[in-house]
């Protein structure tokens, strides 16, 4: 039997994140027995280059945000193909995805990493891609969120529980562990310990709380190293600038490897106001760094507090200088919970029992629809 073909459309992204890692290990981890992606792109961006070194099936057309011929575009491939299903993640993947779901009567399904309302700090960008997502979505018959926390989000506003499918992401383990504070950063020059955080500079991370926890910790040999570009970049280095911070604090930009942003590190923070999932702070866990990280969104879905991290009570600056303070002081229970951390993240967040996971419920949403499910019949999907 053919394997079915399913069309994963992705809008690009300046550097890589999240998404590209999750599309980069669907495409490397998935059986291609059993479904035949397809890769279609708006634009030629690093992830394209990605798949297509492993063999991937990529589609490239117009990078153009706003561009009507783009469905059109979508549309022929999904026909010429075949194609059983359309698949996207992000708002305006989603927003092409839908318009060629119902100029091909494919069904859609969207995968969500995140709240769309805290994505987007202007408030004219929010409320347009708010409102396209709302006057869509009604042309997407299956979600998968990677955590409950999006599935309630999701909930909440209006998509019935039964369309929706909770996957928890995974990450690759490809990098050793290594115990805590035995080496310092390179980029401190070996001196004292080194905290680490990943993510794109913007105000749902909560860097400004991180920040001002350094400036609580001046008794302390520590350091802090943050990889990331976005636009707090600015705020972020004024308020280092402030504190007298420049020498103990560093925003290295973009990290190309995880795993090569992670050797720098002793601890790890997580101080989001809000987190889809947090895959960062998996990989930190797969590498036995001990994790600290707040009670927001998915982060408790993926640390147990005092067993494989520390989960603050409260988001503030105090209270993730105590918690670093604590490991630094204790290394033996810092030790401990990142090798807990490690095991645990290893067992529970698999590669590949993700990508069967996600691929089977790919061929489910498509056989439902290849049985009479019609996009616009209003029936449930179950």
């Amino acid at each position: 039997m053919r394997p079915k073909k399913v069309a994963i459309i992705y809008s690009g992204a300046k550097y890589w994140g999240g998404i590209e890692t999750y599309l980069a290990q669907l495409f490397k981890y998935a059986d291609n027995k059993e479904a035949a992606l397809i890769l279609i792109s708006l634009g030629d961006w690093p992830l394209v280059k990605a798949i297509k070194m492993i063999g991937g099936d990529v589609r490239v057309v117009s990078g153009a945000r706003v561009r009507l011929t783009t469905v059109r575009d979508i549309s022929s491939i999904i026909r010429d193909e075949g194609v059983s299903l359309i698949a996207s993640q992000g708002v305006v993947a989603n927003f092409y995805a839908r318009l060629a779901s119902r100029c091909t009567k494919i069904s859609s399904l969207v995968t969500v990493h995140s709240e769309l309302r805290n994505d987007y700090p202007k408030f004219l960008s929010r409320f347009i891609y708010v409102l396209s997502d709302r006057l869509l979505r009604g042309y997407t018959s299956k979600y998968i969120t990677v955590s409950k926390y999006l599935k309630e989000k999701l909930s909440q506003s209006g998509i019935k529980p039964s369309q929706i499918k909770v996957i928890y992401n995974a990450l690759e383990d490809s990098l050793k562990g290594s115990n805590p504070f035995k080496k310092g950063s390179t980029l401190f020059k070996g001196k004292g310990v080194t905290i680490g955080s990943v993510g794109r500079l913007h105000k749902v991370k909560g860097y400004n709380n991180l920040i001002a926890a350094m400036g609580l910790l001046r008794d302390k040999e520590v350091n802090l190293v943050v990889w990331g570009e976005g636009e707090e970049k600015e705020n972020i280095q004024n308020q280092i600038d402030e504190l007298s911070l420049g020498s103990r604090v560093r925003l290295a930009g973009f990290a190309k490897d995880l795993g090569e942003a992670l050797k720098e590190t002793d601890i790890y923070v997580q101080s989001s106001i809000s987190e889809g999932f947090g895959l960062a702070v998996l990989g930190a866990m797969m590498h036995e760094k001990p994790v600290i990280v707040t009670n927001a969104g998915a982060l408790p879905e993926i640390v147990e507090d005092r067993k494989t991290g520390i989960i603050l009570r409260e988001n503030t600056p105090l209270a993730i200088a105590d918690a670093i303070r604590e490991l630094i002081d204790n290394p033996e229970f810092a030790d401990k919970i990142g090798k807990n951390a490690a095991a645990h993240a290893k067992e529970k967040f698999n590669t590949k029992n993700w990508a069967n996971e996600t691929i089977n419920t790919y061929l489910e949403a498509s056989e439902k629809a290849e049985k009479g499910y019609h996009l616009f019949s209003g029936k449930d999907i179950k």
